[in-house]
């Protein structure tokens, strides 16, 4: 090989050389920029992330609190439901009770009726009171003479 085409041929070689050094400052600095990119990236992923989390776990906590607040619901029917059967049965037994006292009474007032009409209480107090009706007439008479003389 002749020097001069030994010459080309090494800046040929430094020319590549060169083309290859710029070749890889621009893959480094692309490199470089993707790197932060995904950093950045990595960044909006992970707050994105504690947000979802976040969200999740105030989901869970209003799915807590519904669930809660069904069985609450639930329970109250059930309260309502018993405290509705108390109160018939109890109006029930009032009215059987009003029933029976009504009888108990009506029975009762029969059996004084009878039993004064039996021994004829009515009859002899009625009697009673004219004797003293008429004690008291005579009396008022015997009174009004006296005071006359």
């Amino acid at each position: 090989m002749s020097l001069e085409s030994l010459f080309q041929h090494i800046l040929f070689t430094e020319h590549q050389a060169e083309e290859s050094r710029r070749l890889m400052r621009e893959v480094r600095s692309e490199i470089t920029r993707c790197r932060e990119k995904i950093k950045e990236a990595t960044q909006e992923l992970n707050e994105e992330k504690i947000k979802l989390e976040s969200k999740a776990q105030q989901f869970s906590e209003k799915s807590f609190l519904l669930q809660l607040l069904k069985t609450y619901e639930n329970a109250l029917e059930r309260q309502y439901s018993e405290i509705t059967n108390q109160r018939n049965m109890l109006l029930q037994t009032f009215d059987a009770t009003k029933k029976k006292m009504t009888e108990e009474e009506e029975k009762f007032i029969k059996e004084i009726t009878d039993f004064n009409n039996e021994y004829e209480i009515t009859k002899k107090r009625e009697l009673l009171m004219k004797e003293n009706v008429k004690i008291e007439i005579s009396d008022l008479k015997n009174q009004a003479n006296i005071l006359k003389t």
